[in-house]
């Protein structure tokens, strides 16, 4: 079974640096949906590094990160994507977010389905809170249980 960590405050300050990691974490999903760029390019620090499964490289700098989301898209037509609630834990001007999704989407002349969790590390600097750190994991289709914690 996947599980993300979670520490739950009740009140005050690190509540409000979790909602704030919950709404930064659907603009970065908003913004590689929708395929814009310069939306996504304001959420990442300059040396954000993105580790993709596989035997994908990793795309190292926000420009490079971007580039990456352009050529998944380029070969891609997205049908359907799933996100479960994001897990926050927020220590100090570090914050760490996981959740799981599922993406149905076209390549070429295949239907492909995937399941996985996304794991971000964001940092708080003088320009607010930005990704320093993007995993993204995949699961073989049917194989885990942790589908069903994904709402349709």
């Amino acid at each position: 079974m996947l599980w993300c960590p979670v520490i739950l405050h009740r009140g005050g300050p690190v509540v409000n640096r979790k909602k704030t990691i919950i709404k930064l974490v659907e603009r970065i999903t908003r913004s590689w949906l929708e395929e814009d760029y310069s939306a996504l390019s304001a959420c990442l620090d300059e040396d954000v590094v993105m580790c993709l499964p596989a035997a994908l490289p990793h795309s190292v700098g926000r420009d490079e990160v971007c580039r990456t989301f352009r050529r998944l898209h380029a070969g891609r037509t997205i049908k359907k994507y799933d996100q479960a609630e994001s897990f926050v834990n927020v220590i100090g001007n570090r914050s760490v977010a996981c959740y799981l999704y599922r993406m149905d989407y076209e390549e070429g002349d295949s239907q492909c389905s995937e399941l996985g969790a996304d794991f971000y590390v964001f940092e708080h600097k003088e320009k607010g809170w930005l990704l320093r750190w993007r995993s993204v994991y995949t699961m073989e289709n049917g194989s885990n249980d942790a589908s069903d914690a994904i709402p349709n």
